[in-house]
Protein backbone atom coordinates (compact mmCIF):
# COMPACT_ATOMS: atom_id res chain seq x y z
CA UNK A 1 0.00 0.00 0.00
CA UNK A 2 1.38 3.73 -1.01
CA UNK A 3 2.70 5.37 2.02
CA UNK A 4 0.09 8.22 1.10
CA UNK A 5 -2.54 6.06 1.23
CA UNK A 6 -1.66 4.84 4.38
CA UNK A 7 -1.26 8.48 6.10
CA UNK A 8 -4.15 9.15 4.63
CA UNK A 9 -6.26 6.14 6.13
CA UNK A 10 -4.43 7.16 9.40
CA UNK A 11 -5.41 10.13 10.25
CA UNK A 12 -8.74 10.06 8.59
CA UNK A 13 -9.74 7.40 10.96
CA UNK A 14 -8.23 9.75 14.20
CA UNK A 15 -9.93 12.71 12.52
CA UNK A 16 -13.54 10.92 12.47
CA UNK A 17 -13.27 10.31 16.42
CA UNK A 18 -11.72 13.48 17.25
CA UNK A 19 -8.96 11.95 17.58
CA UNK A 20 -6.47 14.09 15.60
CA UNK A 21 -4.47 16.23 18.59
CA UNK A 22 -2.33 18.58 18.44
CA UNK A 23 1.34 17.36 17.46
CA UNK A 24 3.55 20.34 16.08
CA UNK A 25 5.02 21.34 19.13
CA UNK A 26 5.51 18.50 21.95
CA UNK A 27 6.00 21.28 25.60
CA UNK A 28 8.29 21.12 28.01
CA UNK A 29 7.40 19.93 31.46
CA UNK A 30 10.58 22.21 32.45
CA UNK A 31 9.15 25.52 30.68
CA UNK A 32 6.03 25.47 32.38
CA UNK A 33 6.66 23.54 36.00
CA UNK A 34 10.26 23.49 37.01
CA UNK A 35 10.51 26.10 39.65
CA UNK A 36 12.71 26.41 42.67
CA UNK A 37 11.58 27.94 46.04
CA UNK A 38 12.24 31.59 46.81
CA UNK A 39 11.99 30.23 50.65
CA UNK A 40 15.02 29.22 52.01
CA UNK A 41 15.57 26.13 54.83
CA UNK A 42 16.98 26.81 58.21
CA UNK A 43 20.56 25.88 57.52
CA UNK A 44 22.18 24.56 61.24
CA UNK A 45 25.49 25.41 62.12
CA UNK A 46 26.89 21.98 61.51
CA UNK A 47 25.64 22.39 57.67
CA UNK A 48 22.50 20.29 58.11
CA UNK A 49 19.12 21.37 57.09
CA UNK A 50 16.81 21.85 59.53
CA UNK A 51 12.55 21.68 59.50
CA UNK A 52 10.42 21.73 62.10
CA UNK A 53 8.02 19.74 59.18
CA UNK A 54 9.30 17.42 56.57
CA UNK A 55 7.25 16.28 53.68
CA UNK A 56 8.42 13.93 51.42
CA UNK A 57 6.52 14.01 48.00
CA UNK A 58 4.94 16.43 45.99
CA UNK A 59 0.89 15.61 45.18
CA UNK A 60 -2.26 15.35 46.72
CA UNK A 61 -1.14 14.03 49.95
CA UNK A 62 2.16 16.45 50.48
CA UNK A 63 0.34 19.14 48.86
CA UNK A 64 -2.95 18.63 51.61
CA UNK A 65 -0.59 18.21 54.68
CA UNK A 66 1.40 21.32 54.08
CA UNK A 67 -1.56 23.67 53.61
CA UNK A 68 -3.29 21.82 56.70
CA UNK A 69 0.05 22.38 58.84
CA UNK A 70 0.71 25.92 57.69
CA UNK A 71 -3.09 26.65 58.78
CA UNK A 72 -2.14 24.89 62.40
CA UNK A 73 1.32 26.84 62.84
CA UNK A 74 1.53 29.90 61.35
CA UNK A 75 5.52 29.79 62.46
CA UNK A 76 6.71 26.78 62.18
CA UNK A 77 9.04 25.74 59.16
CA UNK A 78 8.00 23.39 56.29
CA UNK A 79 10.23 21.78 53.87
CA UNK A 80 8.75 19.51 50.83
CA UNK A 81 11.53 17.25 49.45
CA UNK A 82 10.70 15.78 45.47
CA UNK A 83 12.28 14.15 42.81
CA UNK A 84 10.29 15.19 40.59
CA UNK A 85 11.53 19.21 39.71
CA UNK A 86 8.16 20.61 39.18
CA UNK A 87 5.68 22.30 41.34
CA UNK A 88 3.04 19.94 42.13
CA UNK A 89 0.65 18.69 39.03
CA UNK A 90 -2.69 16.84 38.44
CA UNK A 91 -1.48 13.41 37.70
CA UNK A 92 -5.00 12.38 36.62
CA UNK A 93 -4.25 14.87 34.05
CA UNK A 94 -1.46 13.43 31.73
CA UNK A 95 -3.48 11.97 29.35
CA UNK A 96 -5.63 14.58 28.81
CA UNK A 97 -2.60 16.48 27.91
CA UNK A 98 -1.33 13.96 25.06
CA UNK A 99 -5.38 14.35 24.24
CA UNK A 100 -4.87 17.84 23.36
CA UNK A 101 -7.82 18.47 26.06
CA UNK A 102 -5.44 20.55 28.20
CA UNK A 103 -2.29 22.00 28.23
CA UNK A 104 1.36 22.06 29.52
CA UNK A 105 0.42 24.94 31.52
CA UNK A 106 -2.87 23.55 33.35
CA UNK A 107 -2.20 21.26 34.87
CA UNK A 108 -0.88 22.52 37.69
CA UNK A 109 -2.50 21.33 40.91
CA UNK A 110 -1.65 24.64 42.53
CA UNK A 111 -0.85 27.73 41.20
CA UNK A 112 2.70 28.61 40.70
CA UNK A 113 2.32 31.22 44.28
CA UNK A 114 1.61 28.30 46.29
CA UNK A 115 5.03 27.12 48.00
CA UNK A 116 6.04 30.75 48.36
CA UNK A 117 2.58 32.22 49.90
CA UNK A 118 2.58 29.08 52.27
CA UNK A 119 6.19 29.94 53.27
CA UNK A 120 6.86 26.02 52.40
CA UNK A 121 10.74 25.43 51.29
CA UNK A 122 11.35 22.73 48.64
CA UNK A 123 14.19 20.43 47.40
CA UNK A 124 13.16 19.18 43.80
CA UNK A 125 14.83 17.48 41.22
CA UNK A 126 16.66 14.07 41.29
CA UNK A 127 19.59 15.20 42.89
CA UNK A 128 17.12 15.82 46.03
CA UNK A 129 15.66 12.49 45.85
CA UNK A 130 15.67 11.34 49.66
CA UNK A 131 17.32 7.95 50.01
CA UNK A 132 17.13 7.06 53.68
CA UNK A 133 15.87 8.59 57.02
CA UNK A 134 16.91 7.66 60.51
CA UNK A 135 14.11 7.89 62.56
CA UNK A 136 15.85 7.80 65.52
CA UNK A 137 18.52 10.73 64.52
CA UNK A 138 15.46 12.29 63.14
CA UNK A 139 17.41 13.12 60.04
CA UNK A 140 17.30 12.32 56.14
CA UNK A 141 19.55 12.30 53.59
CA UNK A 142 19.33 13.14 49.90
CA UNK A 143 20.70 11.62 47.01
CA UNK A 144 23.35 14.84 46.10
CA UNK A 145 24.46 14.38 50.15
CA UNK A 146 21.83 17.24 51.74
CA UNK A 147 20.97 15.76 55.13
CA UNK A 148 18.26 17.22 56.59
CA UNK A 149 17.41 16.94 60.20
CA UNK A 150 13.36 17.04 61.18
CA UNK A 151 11.20 17.62 64.12
CA UNK A 152 8.29 15.30 62.74
CA UNK A 153 8.00 13.71 58.94
CA UNK A 154 5.47 12.96 56.48
CA UNK A 155 6.07 10.08 53.53
CA UNK A 156 3.77 11.01 50.83
CA UNK A 157 5.66 9.41 48.26
CA UNK A 158 2.44 7.51 46.45
CA UNK A 159 2.84 4.92 44.41
CA UNK A 160 5.97 3.35 41.58
CA UNK A 161 5.09 1.67 38.60
CA UNK A 162 4.89 -2.33 38.96
CA UNK A 163 7.25 -3.50 35.64
CA UNK A 164 7.72 -7.22 35.83
CA UNK A 165 10.66 -8.68 33.64
CA UNK A 166 9.73 -9.40 30.29
CA UNK A 167 13.06 -10.59 28.42
CA UNK A 168 14.36 -8.02 25.95
CA UNK A 169 12.67 -5.00 27.68
CA UNK A 170 16.00 -3.69 29.24
CA UNK A 171 18.25 -0.77 27.47
CA UNK A 172 15.20 0.20 25.27
CA UNK A 173 14.45 3.49 24.45
CA UNK A 174 11.27 2.64 23.13
CA UNK A 175 10.02 1.26 26.45
CA UNK A 176 8.23 3.69 28.47
CA UNK A 177 6.05 4.04 31.74
CA UNK A 178 2.79 6.13 32.20
CA UNK A 179 3.08 7.45 35.78
CA UNK A 180 4.43 10.66 36.04
CA UNK A 181 4.34 13.75 33.47
CA UNK A 182 7.60 13.13 32.61
CA UNK A 183 6.53 9.51 31.49
CA UNK A 184 3.51 10.79 29.28
CA UNK A 185 5.60 13.43 27.52
CA UNK A 186 8.35 11.00 26.62
CA UNK A 187 5.57 8.70 25.02
CA UNK A 188 4.33 11.29 23.42
CA UNK A 189 6.97 12.27 21.67
CA UNK A 190 8.13 8.69 20.64
CA UNK A 191 4.78 8.30 19.48
CA UNK A 192 4.46 11.26 17.11
CA UNK A 193 8.14 10.46 15.88
CA UNK A 194 7.08 6.67 15.10
CA UNK A 195 3.76 7.74 13.32
CA UNK A 196 6.15 10.02 11.23
CA UNK A 197 8.63 7.02 10.32
CA UNK A 198 6.18 4.08 9.51
CA UNK A 199 4.03 6.42 7.21
CA UNK A 200 7.57 7.43 5.36
CA UNK A 201 8.16 3.87 5.04
CA UNK A 202 4.55 2.91 3.84
CA UNK A 203 3.28 1.28 7.21
CA UNK A 204 1.05 1.62 10.25
CA UNK A 205 2.20 2.74 13.70
CA UNK A 206 1.18 0.26 16.37
CA UNK A 207 1.78 1.15 20.19
CA UNK A 208 1.65 -2.23 22.49
CA UNK A 209 0.39 -1.87 25.90
CA UNK A 210 1.12 -4.27 28.45
CA UNK A 211 -1.51 -3.92 31.17
CA UNK A 212 -5.56 -3.34 30.47
CA UNK A 213 -6.22 -1.51 34.08
CA UNK A 214 -7.17 1.82 34.25
CA UNK A 215 -3.41 2.97 33.69
CA UNK A 216 -3.18 0.66 30.50
CA UNK A 217 -6.57 2.02 29.28
CA UNK A 218 -5.44 5.66 29.72
CA UNK A 219 -2.28 5.48 27.88
CA UNK A 220 -3.69 3.60 25.54
CA UNK A 221 -6.54 6.06 25.11
CA UNK A 222 -3.71 9.12 25.03
CA UNK A 223 -1.40 7.30 21.85
CA UNK A 224 -4.31 6.35 20.11
CA UNK A 225 -4.43 10.25 18.86
CA UNK A 226 -1.09 9.97 17.66
CA UNK A 227 -0.74 6.36 16.35
CA UNK A 228 -2.74 4.49 13.93
CA UNK A 229 -3.38 1.48 16.49
CA UNK A 230 -2.54 0.59 19.53
CA UNK A 231 -2.92 -3.16 21.12
CA UNK A 232 -3.91 -3.99 24.65
CA UNK A 233 -2.52 -7.22 26.41
CA UNK A 234 -4.42 -7.98 29.91
CA UNK A 235 -3.13 -11.04 31.20
CA UNK A 236 -6.78 -11.82 33.22
CA UNK A 237 -9.64 -12.51 31.12
CA UNK A 238 -11.36 -9.02 31.01
CA UNK A 239 -9.77 -5.67 30.75
CA UNK A 240 -10.03 -2.94 33.31
CA UNK A 241 -10.66 -6.34 36.08
CA UNK A 242 -10.26 -4.25 39.21
CA UNK A 243 -13.23 -2.10 37.95
CA UNK A 244 -15.43 -4.09 36.18
CA UNK A 245 -17.37 -7.56 35.37
CA UNK A 246 -16.82 -9.37 32.27
CA UNK A 247 -20.19 -8.31 31.07
CA UNK A 248 -18.94 -4.46 31.50
CA UNK A 249 -15.63 -4.92 30.15
CA UNK A 250 -16.70 -6.75 26.94
CA UNK A 251 -18.89 -3.59 26.35
CA UNK A 252 -15.49 -1.34 27.04
CA UNK A 253 -14.19 -3.11 24.69
CA UNK A 254 -16.26 -3.28 22.50
CA UNK A 255 -16.71 0.62 22.15
CA UNK A 256 -13.05 1.07 22.07
CA UNK A 257 -12.28 -0.89 18.93
CA UNK A 258 -13.27 2.15 16.42
CA UNK A 259 -11.07 4.01 18.15
CA UNK A 260 -8.27 2.19 17.08
CA UNK A 261 -7.88 0.28 20.51
CA UNK A 262 -7.77 -3.64 19.88
CA UNK A 263 -7.79 -5.38 23.17
CA UNK A 264 -7.00 -9.16 24.07
CA UNK A 265 -7.40 -9.94 27.36
CA UNK A 266 -6.24 -13.39 28.23
CA UNK A 267 -2.47 -12.97 26.83
CA UNK A 268 0.45 -10.49 27.62
CA UNK A 269 4.18 -10.63 26.04
CA UNK A 270 6.39 -13.30 26.75
CA UNK A 271 9.40 -11.74 25.37
CA UNK A 272 10.40 -7.69 23.45
CA UNK A 273 12.41 -8.50 20.02
CA UNK A 274 14.70 -5.49 19.70
CA UNK A 275 17.23 -4.05 16.94
CA UNK A 276 19.47 -1.37 18.43
CA UNK A 277 18.30 0.24 21.14
CA UNK A 278 14.86 -0.05 20.11
CA UNK A 279 11.90 -2.88 20.34
CA UNK A 280 10.83 -4.03 16.89
CA UNK A 281 8.09 -6.52 17.73
CA UNK A 282 6.23 -9.08 20.91
CA UNK A 283 6.71 -12.67 21.40
CA UNK A 284 3.30 -13.16 22.48
CA UNK A 285 1.99 -15.78 25.56
CA UNK A 286 0.13 -17.87 22.28
CA UNK A 287 3.23 -18.01 20.38
CA UNK A 288 2.81 -15.51 17.90
CA UNK A 289 4.94 -12.44 17.18
CA UNK A 290 3.32 -8.71 16.91
CA UNK A 291 5.63 -6.14 15.07
CA UNK A 292 5.18 -2.60 16.93
CA UNK A 293 7.00 0.71 17.61
CA UNK A 294 6.90 1.26 20.45
CA UNK A 295 5.79 -0.31 23.92
CA UNK A 296 4.18 1.08 27.14
CA UNK A 297 4.40 -0.97 30.36
CA UNK A 298 1.26 -0.18 32.87
CA UNK A 299 0.72 -3.75 34.58
CA UNK A 300 0.08 -1.72 37.64
CA UNK A 301 1.57 -0.05 40.71
CA UNK A 302 3.12 -0.63 44.17
CA UNK A 303 3.40 1.68 47.24
CA UNK A 304 6.48 3.38 47.64
CA UNK A 305 7.47 2.40 51.08
CA UNK A 306 10.84 1.43 50.92
CA UNK A 307 12.14 4.32 52.13
CA UNK A 308 10.38 4.01 55.34
CA UNK A 309 10.64 -0.02 55.42
CA UNK A 310 14.74 -0.22 54.76
CA UNK A 311 14.21 2.07 58.16
CA UNK A 312 12.67 -0.31 60.13
CA UNK A 313 8.77 0.45 59.34
CA UNK A 314 6.30 -2.03 59.34
CA UNK A 315 4.61 -2.98 56.33
CA UNK A 316 1.63 -4.84 55.05
CA UNK A 317 0.60 -4.17 51.43
CA UNK A 318 1.44 -0.60 51.62
CA UNK A 319 2.87 0.88 55.18
CA UNK A 320 1.41 -0.25 58.60
CA UNK A 321 -0.37 3.28 60.39
CA UNK A 322 -2.44 3.77 63.60
CA UNK A 323 -5.26 6.25 63.70
CA UNK A 324 -3.47 9.24 63.75
CA UNK A 325 -1.40 8.13 60.24
CA UNK A 326 1.69 7.61 62.08
CA UNK A 327 3.77 4.52 60.94
CA UNK A 328 5.97 2.38 63.23
CA UNK A 329 8.77 4.97 63.18
CA UNK A 330 8.83 6.83 65.64
CA UNK A 331 7.49 10.92 64.27
CA UNK A 332 7.23 9.22 60.86
CA UNK A 333 3.75 9.55 59.72
CA UNK A 334 2.45 8.21 55.98
CA UNK A 335 -0.88 9.25 53.61
CA UNK A 336 -2.37 8.36 50.55
CA UNK A 337 -0.72 5.35 48.32
CA UNK A 338 1.80 4.34 50.11
CA UNK A 339 -0.45 3.58 53.24
CA UNK A 340 -2.79 0.09 53.81
CA UNK A 341 -5.86 1.06 54.88
CA UNK A 342 -8.97 -0.98 56.06
CA UNK A 343 -11.72 -1.33 53.34
CA UNK A 344 -14.63 0.02 55.05
CA UNK A 345 -17.40 -2.91 52.93
CA UNK A 346 -14.97 -5.82 52.83
CA UNK A 347 -12.45 -5.17 55.58
CA UNK A 348 -9.38 -6.11 53.67
CA UNK A 349 -5.84 -4.34 54.27
CA UNK A 350 -4.95 -2.81 51.20
CA UNK A 351 -3.61 0.05 49.61
CA UNK A 352 -6.67 2.52 48.58
CA UNK A 353 -4.20 4.87 46.20
CA UNK A 354 -7.32 7.64 45.39
CA UNK A 355 -6.48 11.25 44.78
CA UNK A 356 -9.35 11.88 47.65
CA UNK A 357 -8.28 9.43 49.84
CA UNK A 358 -4.94 10.64 49.41
CA UNK A 359 -5.55 14.35 49.94
CA UNK A 360 -8.27 13.33 53.36
CA UNK A 361 -5.50 10.95 54.82
CA UNK A 362 -2.68 14.33 54.21
CA UNK A 363 -4.55 16.67 56.64
CA UNK A 364 -5.27 14.12 59.20
CA UNK A 365 -1.34 13.45 59.28
CA UNK A 366 -0.94 16.90 59.81
CA UNK A 367 -3.51 17.74 62.28
CA UNK A 368 -1.58 15.44 64.36
CA UNK A 369 1.35 16.11 63.75
CA UNK A 370 0.70 19.93 64.85
CA UNK A 371 -0.41 18.46 67.75
CA UNK A 372 -4.15 19.43 67.47
CA UNK A 373 -6.86 18.69 69.93
CA UNK A 374 -9.46 16.52 69.04
CA UNK A 375 -7.55 15.83 65.55
CA UNK A 376 -10.26 13.16 63.94
CA UNK A 377 -8.60 9.73 63.79
CA UNK A 378 -8.38 7.93 59.79
CA UNK A 379 -10.49 5.03 60.52
CA UNK A 380 -11.32 3.44 56.84
CA UNK A 381 -12.67 4.07 53.55
CA UNK A 382 -13.85 2.58 50.70
CA UNK A 383 -13.40 3.10 46.84
CA UNK A 384 -14.87 5.58 44.19
CA UNK A 385 -14.06 5.53 40.46
CA UNK A 386 -15.01 7.99 37.83
CA UNK A 387 -13.56 7.97 34.60
CA UNK A 388 -14.36 8.09 31.02
CA UNK A 389 -12.96 7.02 27.71
CA UNK A 390 -13.54 9.13 24.49
CA UNK A 391 -17.47 9.15 25.11
CA UNK A 392 -17.46 6.19 27.20
CA UNK A 393 -18.21 7.33 30.68
CA UNK A 394 -17.69 4.47 33.96
CA UNK A 395 -18.11 5.25 37.41
CA UNK A 396 -17.81 1.94 39.84
CA UNK A 397 -18.09 2.15 44.21
CA UNK A 398 -17.87 -0.23 47.00
CA UNK A 399 -17.65 -4.19 45.76
CA UNK A 400 -18.68 -4.80 42.19
CA UNK A 401 -17.56 -8.75 42.25
CA UNK A 402 -18.58 -10.28 44.62
CA UNK A 403 -17.64 -13.82 45.77
CA UNK A 404 -20.25 -16.77 46.33
CA UNK A 405 -20.43 -17.17 49.82
CA UNK A 406 -20.62 -13.08 50.51
CA UNK A 407 -24.36 -13.11 50.64
CA UNK A 408 -24.55 -10.49 48.15
CA UNK A 409 -27.36 -9.75 45.73
CA UNK A 410 -26.73 -8.52 42.08
CA UNK A 411 -29.11 -6.73 40.34
CA UNK A 412 -28.08 -5.60 36.58
CA UNK A 413 -29.64 -3.50 33.62
CA UNK A 414 -28.27 -3.36 30.11
CA UNK A 415 -29.89 -1.09 27.37
CA UNK A 416 -27.65 -1.08 24.43
CA UNK A 417 -24.79 0.59 25.63
CA UNK A 418 -25.71 1.23 28.69
CA UNK A 419 -24.45 -0.97 31.70
CA UNK A 420 -25.76 -0.91 35.53
CA UNK A 421 -24.87 -3.27 38.33
CA UNK A 422 -25.81 -3.03 41.88
CA UNK A 423 -24.68 -5.06 44.89
CA UNK A 424 -26.69 -5.70 47.78
CA UNK A 425 -26.27 -6.91 51.40
CA UNK A 426 -27.70 -7.33 54.38
CA UNK A 427 -30.29 -4.86 53.00
CA UNK A 428 -28.08 -1.92 51.81
CA UNK A 429 -25.95 -1.05 48.76
CA UNK A 430 -22.35 -2.06 49.23
CA UNK A 431 -21.39 -1.59 44.92
CA UNK A 432 -22.29 -0.24 42.07
CA UNK A 433 -21.27 -0.02 38.06
CA UNK A 434 -22.35 2.45 36.11
CA UNK A 435 -21.45 1.82 32.67
CA UNK A 436 -22.72 4.57 30.18
CA UNK A 437 -25.53 5.53 33.03
CA UNK A 438 -24.10 8.45 35.55
CA UNK A 439 -27.22 9.27 36.38
CA UNK A 440 -27.36 9.35 40.19
CA UNK A 441 -24.10 8.43 41.02
CA UNK A 442 -23.89 10.64 43.85
CA UNK A 443 -26.61 9.27 45.51
CA UNK A 444 -25.79 5.67 45.47
CA UNK A 445 -22.09 6.61 46.65
CA UNK A 446 -24.05 8.50 49.48
CA UNK A 447 -26.19 5.39 49.71
CA UNK A 448 -22.94 3.20 50.35
CA UNK A 449 -21.63 5.76 53.07
CA UNK A 450 -24.39 6.26 55.11
CA UNK A 451 -25.94 2.53 54.82
CA UNK A 452 -28.92 3.83 53.72
CA UNK A 453 -31.56 0.65 54.41
CA UNK A 454 -33.37 -0.12 51.07
CA UNK A 455 -36.44 -0.97 52.83
CA UNK A 456 -36.55 2.78 54.13
CA UNK A 457 -36.38 4.06 50.15
CA UNK A 458 -40.04 3.60 47.91
CA UNK A 459 -39.99 1.12 45.10
CA UNK A 460 -36.96 0.40 43.01
CA UNK A 461 -34.36 2.50 43.05
CA UNK A 462 -31.89 0.47 40.81
CA UNK A 463 -33.77 0.67 37.18
CA UNK A 464 -35.02 4.24 37.43
CA UNK A 465 -33.63 7.95 38.70
CA UNK A 466 -33.35 7.97 42.12
CA UNK A 467 -35.33 11.26 44.08
CA UNK A 468 -34.98 12.95 46.77
CA UNK A 469 -38.46 12.16 47.95
CA UNK A 470 -37.66 8.57 48.00
CA UNK A 471 -35.55 8.60 51.10
CA UNK A 472 -37.16 9.01 54.69
CA UNK A 473 -37.26 12.20 56.10
CA UNK A 474 -34.64 11.30 58.38
CA UNK A 475 -32.82 10.18 55.46
CA UNK A 476 -33.27 13.50 53.68
CA UNK A 477 -32.70 15.92 56.60
CA UNK A 478 -28.82 13.86 56.78
CA UNK A 479 -28.01 13.66 53.36
CA UNK A 480 -28.90 17.56 53.45
CA UNK A 481 -27.50 18.70 56.33
CA UNK A 482 -24.18 17.29 56.53
CA UNK A 483 -22.56 20.54 57.10
CA UNK A 484 -24.80 21.48 59.45
CA UNK A 485 -23.57 21.78 63.42
CA UNK A 486 -23.94 18.76 65.23
CA UNK A 487 -24.52 20.60 68.73
CA UNK A 488 -27.35 22.96 66.54
CA UNK A 489 -31.26 21.74 66.35
CA UNK A 490 -32.94 22.48 63.15
CA UNK A 491 -34.14 25.89 64.24
CA UNK A 492 -30.17 27.25 65.09
CA UNK A 493 -30.60 26.28 69.00
CA UNK A 494 -27.96 23.75 71.36
CA UNK A 495 -28.43 21.18 71.73
CA UNK A 496 -26.75 17.58 72.71
CA UNK A 497 -23.85 17.09 69.80
CA UNK A 498 -25.05 14.71 67.22
CA UNK A 499 -28.31 14.44 68.35
CA UNK A 500 -32.20 16.04 66.52
CA UNK A 501 -34.24 17.15 69.24
CA UNK A 502 -37.37 15.74 67.58
CA UNK A 503 -36.46 12.53 65.91
CA UNK A 504 -33.41 11.64 68.91
CA UNK A 505 -31.23 10.06 65.70
CA UNK A 506 -27.74 10.83 65.10
CA UNK A 507 -26.96 13.76 62.74
CA UNK A 508 -23.95 11.96 61.54
CA UNK A 509 -21.95 15.45 61.45
CA UNK A 510 -19.61 14.10 64.43
CA UNK A 511 -17.37 12.06 62.32
CA UNK A 512 -16.86 15.58 60.05
CA UNK A 513 -13.93 17.85 61.05
CA UNK A 514 -11.82 21.06 59.72
CA UNK A 515 -9.22 22.45 61.57
CA UNK A 516 -9.84 24.82 64.56
CA UNK A 517 -9.68 28.43 65.40
CA UNK A 518 -7.35 27.31 68.93
CA UNK A 519 -4.50 25.53 66.80
CA UNK A 520 -5.34 27.55 63.38
CA UNK A 521 -4.88 31.49 64.37
CA UNK A 522 -8.33 31.43 63.74
CA UNK A 523 -8.32 30.16 60.07
CA UNK A 524 -10.25 27.32 60.02
CA UNK A 525 -10.64 25.04 56.65
CA UNK A 526 -12.98 22.74 57.19
CA UNK A 527 -13.25 19.65 54.62
CA UNK A 528 -15.41 16.49 53.53
CA UNK A 529 -14.42 13.21 55.76
CA UNK A 530 -16.90 11.19 53.12
CA UNK A 531 -15.62 9.23 50.65
CA UNK A 532 -17.63 10.56 47.88
CA UNK A 533 -15.25 11.98 45.25
CA UNK A 534 -13.93 10.75 41.60
CA UNK A 535 -10.60 11.17 41.09
CA UNK A 536 -7.78 8.32 41.19
CA UNK A 537 -4.41 8.63 41.87
CA UNK A 538 -3.38 5.47 42.34
CA UNK A 539 -4.43 1.80 43.03
CA UNK A 540 -7.99 1.32 43.54
CA UNK A 541 -8.16 -2.47 43.69
CA UNK A 542 -6.35 -5.50 44.67
CA UNK A 543 -5.33 -6.61 41.23
CA UNK A 544 -4.71 -3.80 39.45
CA UNK A 545 -4.23 -0.13 40.92
CA UNK A 546 -5.27 2.70 39.24
CA UNK A 547 -2.91 6.33 38.42
CA UNK A 548 -5.29 7.96 35.87
CA UNK A 549 -8.68 9.26 36.12
CA UNK A 550 -11.72 10.94 34.84
CA UNK A 551 -12.86 13.81 33.51
CA UNK A 552 -13.62 16.22 36.54
CA UNK A 553 -17.79 15.01 37.27
CA UNK A 554 -18.32 14.98 40.81
CA UNK A 555 -20.44 11.44 41.26
CA UNK A 556 -21.50 12.63 44.77
CA UNK A 557 -23.38 16.00 44.09
CA UNK A 558 -26.10 15.25 45.98
CA UNK A 559 -24.20 14.32 49.25
CA UNK A 560 -22.76 17.38 50.08
CA UNK A 561 -24.47 20.95 51.05
CA UNK A 562 -23.99 24.28 53.04
CA UNK A 563 -23.32 24.63 56.61
CA UNK A 564 -25.74 25.54 59.23
CA UNK A 565 -25.71 28.67 61.24
CA UNK A 566 -27.20 30.02 64.30
CA UNK A 567 -26.06 30.90 67.85
CA UNK A 568 -25.50 29.38 71.06
CA UNK A 569 -27.91 31.88 73.54
CA UNK A 570 -24.89 31.02 76.05
CA UNK A 571 -22.58 33.75 75.39
CA UNK A 572 -20.54 31.51 77.62
CA UNK A 573 -19.75 29.32 75.24
CA UNK A 574 -19.17 30.98 72.12
CA UNK A 575 -15.48 29.83 71.79
CA UNK A 576 -16.69 26.38 72.30
CA UNK A 577 -19.71 26.12 70.12
CA UNK A 578 -17.47 27.66 67.37
CA UNK A 579 -15.05 25.64 67.92
CA UNK A 580 -17.29 22.60 67.68
CA UNK A 581 -18.74 23.78 64.50
CA UNK A 582 -15.38 23.62 62.80
CA UNK A 583 -14.78 20.16 63.84
CA UNK A 584 -18.46 19.32 63.09
CA UNK A 585 -18.40 21.10 59.79
CA UNK A 586 -18.29 19.24 55.83
CA UNK A 587 -17.54 21.69 52.78
CA UNK A 588 -16.13 20.57 49.52
CA UNK A 589 -12.18 21.26 49.17
CA UNK A 590 -11.95 23.90 46.61
CA UNK A 591 -8.56 23.12 45.67
CA UNK A 592 -8.90 19.44 44.89
CA UNK A 593 -8.85 17.71 41.39
CA UNK A 594 -10.71 18.06 38.64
Amino acid sequence: MAQDTIRSQGYERRAAFGLVAPTASIPSAGDAYARPSAIACPVANDGRLEADYLIIGNSAAGVAAAETLRACDGEASILMVSDEPYAAYGRPLISYLLEGKTSIDRVGYRDAGFYDRNRIATLFGAACKVVSIDPEAHEAACADGTVIRYGKCLLATGSVAFVPHIEGMEGRANVHRFMTLDDALGAWEDAVESTRRAHDEGCESRVIVIGGGLIGAKAAEALSHHVDEVVVFEHNNRILPAVLDEEGAGIVQRLLEPHGIVCRPGMSAEALVGEGDRVVSAHLTDGSDLPCDMVVMAVGVRPASSLAVDAGAEQGRGLVVGRDLQTTLPDVYAAGDVTQVSDRLTGAQRPLALWPNAVHQGRIAALHMAGVPDAPDFVDSFAVNAVDFFDISLLTSGIINPSEGDGCEVHTFVEGDEYAKFVVRGGALVGYVLLNRPDDAGVYTSMIEDEVPLSSLEGDVFSRPVGNLDFSEDVRWRRLHKGYPGTLDEFGWSCDPGVRPDSGTDSGSGTDFGTGPDCCAGRGVAFDSGVGAAFDSGASADSDPVSSSDSGADPNPDSSSGSGSGSDPDTSSKSRQRRSELLSGRASEEGDFA
